[in-house]
């Protein structure tokens, strides 16, 4: 039996639904019921504080691995995420108010931490199903995501941090993360993704 967990983000900011939450909250409801996964899910709060406190109370060896999403509005494909900082440098407050820039996430940690999956061959694989849909990607950021992300890779080296664009072009046309089209390509991403690093 595979024990996984799904994580995602509350809303904040300008983008008052997050497609990272409804993502995963899709992704549950499909896994949940297969036979050989045990699967959670946690809808992290975009707060510094809020988010570690949960981060700290969980048993990550209990999982077989990690699966972790958030929003990226300015990207245009799915980011598999390939380094964790040790920084943060936020444009923006939390939705608690509070504004961490230029600040080490650990002082006694590297500067950063490579995930050493195997992205290249994950990212051409599901651009054969979904053609240009995905990247691997150097940079998720210096805000919750990469906060979220640097603090699970210090635990465990069996996760994987995903962006996901706010609208994906397909079929010719770009569908914004509110319609149905996207929410089911985006979960079909979500799926392949899985089934392949499980």
């Amino acid at each position: 039996m595979k024990e996984i967990l799904l994580t995602g983000f509350e809303p904040f900011s300008d983008i008052k639904t997050n497609p990272s939450e409804t993502l995963v909250n899709d992704l549950f409801e499909e896994l949940r019921n297969l036979s050989g996964i045990r699967v959670q899910k946690i809808i992290l709060p975009v707060d510094y504080q809020k988010a570690d406190v949960i981060l700290k109370g969980l048993e990550w060896s209990n999982y077989d691995f990690v699966f972790q999403f958030g929003v990226a509005a300015k990207r245009t494909r799915v980011s598999l995420e390939r380094v964790a900082l040790n920084w943060i440098e936020s444009q923006i407050p939390d939705n608690s108010g509070t504004h961490i820039s230029e600040k080490k996430i650990d002082s006694s940690s590297p500067e950063a931490i490579f995930n050493r999956l195997d992205l290249a061959s994950i990212n051409r694989d599901l651009n054969l199903k979904y053609a240009n849909n995905s990247e691997v990607s150097l940079s998720a950021g210096a805000y919750l995501c990469n906060f979220v992300y640097f603090k699970t890779m210090a635990q465990t080296a069996k996760c994987l941090f995903t962006h996901i664009p706010t609208q994906l072009n397909f079929s010719d046309r770009d569908w914004n993360h509110d319609s149905h089209e996207y929410r089911i390509r985006v979960k079909s991403i979500g799926l392949e993704l899985i089934k392949h690093i499980l």
